[in-house]
């Protein structure tokens, strides 16, 4: 089921390698870009869960845009780690309802958002 959710970058060991050699302030300028388009899946995937549960009780205010790997990989994930016990497949169910229909809506402007950010990064960085 996780190959259906990720959007894959063929090359993306060599990004990662490349990525070190930029300097702090052009990794920080490519997170803070590559964020943008997470951002863009997170709003579209709080919208789509405040639309189908009428009382979402705060789940959709913890979707966080996460940048790992030094950029490498961009999550929007829950963080809203405590669970009640009255629905413990609710995770499960926002990534269902809202998280992956969002990244299925936004394919194409994560996909260009991402490439953007990388080469504005590499544009900052060779000055």
């Amino acid at each position: 089921m996780a190959d259906e959710l990720t959007v894959r970058v063929e090359g993306i060991k060599e990004l990662v390698a490349s990525l070190k050699t930029f300097d702090v302030e052009t990794q920080a300028f490519l997170k803070a870009e590559l964020k943008k388009v997470g951002d863009i899946v997170r709003t579209t995937g709080t919208q789509y869960l405040d639309y189908l549960v009428p009382d979402p009780a705060r789940s959709a205010d913890g979707y966080r845009v996460y940048i790992r790997g030094g950029g490498a990989r961009v999550d929007v994930e829950q963080s809203i780690g405590r669970t009640t016990g009255l629905r413990p497949d609710w995770g499960a169910t926002q990534m269902r309802l809202a998280l992956v229909p969002a990244l299925e809506a936004h394919q194409e402007d994560v996909l260009e958002g991402a490439e953007a950010a990388v080469a504005l990064a590499a544009a900052r960085f060779n000055g």
